[in-house]
């Protein structure tokens, strides 16, 4: 992405070497709205298979598999899905790629769009951020920002897309209520 400080292209490693301490939190104090939704089983992937560069096949276009073995017990189907990454040369590499897909499309991650105020700015595509929202009884759901929308000096709203990040699953907490109210 181009910060939105320097005007560089910038480059953000999404891994699990984060301090959950550290990160804005985004809840009901700082945002006007937010918009929740998550894919279904169907909707996930359990296959991956990708190309590379085989430099030993005479730089033929090459592929190879990952598979998730639980993914296709739990939705009853396979379904699989093929992705371009020529750039890639060995097949260590190319099969790494697919498992790093593979733990984002075979599972149904939650997807976000808030509108918050002016106190969430200094964030960027890339950063983590924590998510309670007691409507939809989610606390500490850590998700990833992918858009910014960082809008303008009257309005003073700033507009998120934040997609749950694959690393933090275990964190969440679901907050259920205490049994039925009707």
């Amino acid at each position: 992405y181009d910060h939105p400080m320097s005007g560089k292209l910038t480059f953000k490693l999404i891994r699990d070497d984060y301090e959950v301490d550290k990160f804005v939190t985004l809840s009901s104090l700082n945002c006007e709205e937010l918009t929740f939704n998550r894919l279904d089983w169907s909707e996930t992937v359990s296959t991956i298979t990708t190309t590379y560069t085989d430099p030993d096949n005479l730089y033929e276009i090459s592929t190879i598999s990952y598979r998730d073995l639980a993914n296709p017990l739990i939705t009853g189907s396979k379904t699989e899905k093929k992705l371009d990454s020529v750039l890639y040369h060995t097949p260590t590499n190319a099969l790494n790629y697919a498992k790093v897909e593979s733990l984002s499309q075979g599972y149904p991650l939650a997807s976000f769009s808030v509108v918050a105020n002016r106190t969430v700015s200094d964030l960027q595509i890339g950063d983590a951020v924590i998510v309670n929202w007691v409507e939809y009884s989610i606390a500490k759901m850590i998700c990833r920002v992918v858009d910014i929308d960082y809008g303008g000096l009257i309005d003073g709203r700033v507009k998120l897309e934040l997609i749950e990040d694959i690393y933090g699953l275990g964190d969440t907490t679901y907050k259920l209520g205490n049994g039925t109210e009707w």
